[in-house]
């Protein structure tokens, strides 16, 4: 849904769904647009004139649709989209909870021996520490655990 679709395009999309009955599949190849588009046009047409802000919200976020499309149909349906629509939303990044014993990656760049740097990325970071976690929980797979753990770090250039 990146290109811009025309008004008169969402109408004919509405009128042909809704007032002769076509498939969504007629509709697209009559367009020229993805029966996803015209699926999720006519959705947001039907929640609009339902009040279903929620739904729409849903859409929005899922990416189906986009705000001037459920402007469009509040404009059919002689109803205002809620302000909430408009107010921009905070970006929030989750809080990932450490493993215990977990050393933070910038830790990790600290020079040993003069030459050699330790550097993992998120992934063996946590890798590695879920293997120590398991260390410390089975004894009795530690040497399995040590080889996984020494052929890491032989991977990334730490060890001999």
């Amino acid at each position: 849904m990146k290109k811009k679709i025309p008004i008169e395009t969402l109408d004919a999309i509405v009128a042909d769904k809704l007032f002769f009955k076509l498939g969504a599949k007629e509709i697209a190849e009559k367009h020229g647009l993805s029966r996803a588009f015209v699926d999720a046009t006519v959705a947001t047409y039907k929640n609009v004139a339902a009040g279903n802000w929620e739904k729409i919200q849903f859409m929005l976020d899922g990416g189906q649709m986009r705000l001037e499309t459920a402007e469009w149909a509040a404009k059919k349906c002689g109803v205002e989209v809620p302000e909430t629509f408009y107010v921009p939303k905070p970006e929030t990044k989750p809080v990932l909870q450490p493993l215990d014993g977990q050393t933070r990656l910038d830790e990790f760049g600290k020079k040993i021996d003069g030459d050699t740097t330790v550097k993992f990325g998120t992934s063996a970071n946590n890798t590695l520490h879920a293997l120590i976690d398991a260390l410390n929980k089975n004894a009795e797979e530690s040497a399995q655990l040590r080889k996984a753990i020494f052929g890491l770090l032989h991977s990334s250039g730490c060890a001999e």
